[in-house]
């Protein structure tokens, strides 16, 4: 008896396992076919713009709320809002594999999960 309840519980994680591999796979092809030749095919500063915020979703999942990249005089400017650390290092090392030579200002605001988004600025204010 107890056999039987150790196989069928194998079988069921052996089952979750591969529905997570598949989303996991899902969800990379999704952002692998999102239109990359659109921020190549756009001149100059607005193409660098498209291919960071492409970057960084691509790095986090997604995990950056209301993100949002400007090229300002020289200078890429990245705004959001995440809820680890973790998660804004991600956003970092994807805007230095697109922009390695251009300084950066990092303004993504670490907020605790389940924040209102229009508390995270007040909360960021708050903890400064």
């Amino acid at each position: 008896m107890l056999g039987l309840e150790l196989a069928s519980m194998n079988s069921r994680l052996s089952l979750q396992k591969e529905r997570k591999r598949e989303h996991s796979f899902s969800r990379e092809a999704q952002l692998e076919t999102c239109d990359t030749a659109e921020a190549e095919a756009k001149p100059g500063l607005e193409g660098l713009r498209l291919a960071i915020e492409w970057r960084i979703e691509q790095r986090t999942w997604g995990r950056i709320r209301q993100l949002k990249v400007e090229v300002i005089d020289g200078c890429v400017i990245v705004h959001g809002c995440s809820t680890t650390y973790y998660t804004k290092q991600l956003a970092l090392v994807a805007v230095r594999e697109v922009a390695a030579s251009w300084p950066v200002e990092f303004d993504i605001q670490v907020v605790p999960a389940g924040t209102d988004l229009g508390q995270a600025e007040s909360f960021a204010c708050a903890t400064r």
